[in-house]
């Protein structure tokens, strides 16, 4: 596998990792670190390292003790540059490439730290899953793997809630959710051929109706104004679950989720993961909207296309009440900043990087199709103002659906379509 590649699958075990300590991994851990620290470094300015230790340790579960260390990485591969006062680090200066840059230079790390037998054989079964679901069995036989080695690569792979092993299930069939990250309309005319016509007719009614609350779809058993059947509101948890739709999830200061359903981007082909990254944003920043729109705190968004328009044009969103508590969240993606204007008042101003700047366009894109029915500028702002209320990714999300505590009982007819979708491809 080529280097880039390497980093990419090493970002996205970190973050779904979220922390966990992993004896079985070494070089994967310190280049899936650096390649979230520079990622999130991106389109800053200069960085107090105390705020810094703060943030990484919090958001980025980049423990304090490991932080210097990574860093060091980061400056080495000419991705930073340190202030230092004898061996102590004071500032850091970011000097980040575009996205798909980064990947590729955090990738060359690997020459002097190789992957162990473990974190090669993870990281190529992403690999492969993220090219096609793949049948367990044949998978490990041509991996060429120990089944020691081969289990606990799924076990961290599941883990990170990048790989679901369907065998539960009466299948034998491995799958990831970075597979379903593009080519929606393949899904939806997959599902129009074979035995699956409420999965089709879920997929098309997501698309045309983006970011709609789950629970609502649940409790109401409607798409926006569109009725639904039980087995079809069961199937839209369901695909969630499996990563087929993405369920970006929003944690309210009360500790009650909602997870937004979204389907994947609608390309030609799957995204690498510079782009999921992206996608991930324009989420975010559309779940943020359609929180404000469809489940308000106190004032409702009336016209979400006018909002991410002056987002886009201006690049800021005018200052109110609402916005700390409204985009605290878009600050930990480092799509934007909070300033603090005076009084309880905020401003939210996007960082401006050509990726942000795509992710508003893909947030307006995903909420303008049809209208659903009614139903601080430094570093250490960005980790205070992001307490009350945490986004939670959407693959990390969908391994917390698939939980046996969270759980419902899907219908026996809802549970068939999916396994014939999945067997389908």
């Amino acid at each position: 596998m080529d280097k880039k590649s390497t980093a990419e699958f090493a970002f996205d075990l970190q973050v779904g990792l979220n922390g966990a300590d992993v004896p079985e991994y070494d070089a994967a851990v310190e280049i899936g670190k650096a390649a979230v620290l520079a990622i999130n470094l991106r389109g800053l300015g200069e960085i107090d390292y105390g705020a810094l230790r703060l943030v990484a340790s919090h958001h980025f579960k980049i423990r304090s003790d490991s932080l210097d260390h990574i860093l060091h990485i980061l400056a080495e591969l000419e991705l930073i540059r340190l202030v230092t006062a004898g061996s102590s680090i004071k500032k850091i200066i970011p000097d980040i490439p575009h996205f798909e840059d980064t990947y590729e230079r955090v990738g060359e790390y690997i020459d002097q730290k190789p992957l162990n037998e473990i974190e090669a054989a993870t990281i190529e079964i992403l690999r492969r899953l993220y090219e096609a679901p793949q049948n367990k069995d044949s998978l490990r036989n041509n991996i060429g793997i120990d089944n020691s080695a081969f289990n606990t690569s799924l076990q961290i792979g599941g883990h990170a809630g990048l790989i679901t092993d369907q065998r539960a299930r009466g299948r034998n069939i491995l799958a990831s959710p970075l597979y379903f990250s593009g080519n929606l309309q393949n899904f939806i005319d997959m599902a129009a051929r074979g035995e699956t016509p409420n999965i089709h007719r879920v997929l098309q009614l997501v698309r045309q109706h983006q970011g709609m609350p789950l629970s609502t779809i649940m409790i109401d058993r409607r798409i926006s104004e569109v009725s639904i059947s039980s087995d079809q509101a069961e199937l839209v948890r369901a695909l969630a679950a499996e990563g087929i739709i993405k369920p970006p999830t929003i944690t309210r200061p009360n500790g009650a989720s909602e997870q937004f359903v979204f389907t994947p981007e609608p390309g030609k082909v799957r995204m690498s993961a510079a782009k999921r990254e992206i996608y991930e944003k324009g989420m975010a920043l559309a779940a943020a909207v359609r929180k404000g729109q469809l489940l308000p705190e106190a004032y409702r968004i009336k016209y979400p296309h006018a909002l991410l328009s002056k987002l886009a044009n201006e690049k800021s969103i005018r200052a109110s009440t609402e916005a700390a508590h409204q985009y605290r969240n878009l600050t930990v993606l480092g799509l934007g900043r909070l300033e603090h204007t005076g009084g309880g008042f905020f401003k939210f101003r996007l960082i401006d990087v050509p990726e942000n700047v795509e992710a508003v366009w893909i947030a307006d894109q995903l909420i303008s199709g049809e209208t659903p029915a009614d139903l601080e500028q430094d570093t250490q702002a960005r980790l205070l103002l992001a307490r009350d209320e945490a986004y939670v990714r959407s693959h990390i999300s969908s391994a917390q659906l698939r939980a046996p505590q969270a759980s419902t009982i899907i219908s026996d007819r809802a549970m068939h379509e999916i396994d014939q979708f999945m067997l389908q491809l």
